[in-house]
C-alpha cells in the first residue's frame, strides 16, 4: 500500500511539474524598449584577391553583420530632448558597430568593399527609421 501511495505521489508531482512548465512556456515574453542597430558590411581578403589576379578564380566576397541593441527605456520619448538623445544612442551605436567590423576585419588581411562611411549610414539609416516610427507613437 505504501508502495502505490508512493507512485501516486510522484506522478501528482510529476503532472504538476510538467503543468507550472507548460504555463512558463506559454507566457508571453516581457517587452524591451530597445531596438537593434545592424551594420552591413562586405570585405575580401587580400590574398584571395592576389590570386584572383594571377588567374585563380574569383575572390569570394565575405558579407558580414554585427549588431548592437540600443535602450530607450529611461528615457520620454514623448519629450523632444529624449527623442534626441535616442537618436544620438543610435548614432553612436552604429559608429561603434562598424569600428568593431574594422577591427575584426582588418585593411592588412581585408579589402572592404563598403567602406566605413557606408557602414555607418547604413546601420545609422535602417536604426533612425525603426527610431522615428517608435517616437512618433509617443509624440502622438
Amino acid at each position: 500500500m505504501n508502495k502505490t501511495l508512493f507512485i501516486l505521489a510522484a506522478a501528482g508531482v510529476a503532472v504538476a511539474s510538467v503543468s507550472a512548465f507548460a504555463q512558463e512556456a506559454s507566457a508571453p515574453k516581457p517587452l524591451t524598449e530597445t531596438i537593434v542597430v545592424t551594420a552591413p558590411y562586405v570585405v575580401q581578403e587580400k590574398a584571395a584577391v592576389d590570386r584572383a589576379k594571377a588567374g585563380s578564380p574569383h575572390a569570394p566576397v565575405l558579407a558580414v553583420t554585427m549588431e548592437r541593441n540600443v535602450s530607450y527605456s529611461d528615457l520620454d520619448l514623448s519629450k523632444t530632448a529624449d527623442a534626441a538623445i535616442f537618436k544620438k544612442r543610435i548614432n553612436d551605436a552604429a559608429i561603434g558597430v562598424c569600428k568593431e567590423l574594422d577591427t575584426r576585419y582588418p585593411t592588412s588581411i581585408y579589402i572592404p568593399v563598403t567602406g566605413a562611411e557606408n557602414c555607418v549610414k547604413a546601420a545609422a539609416r535602417d536604426g533612425l527609421d525603426t527610431a522615428g516610427l517608435i517616437i512618433s507613437v509617443y509624440q502622438r
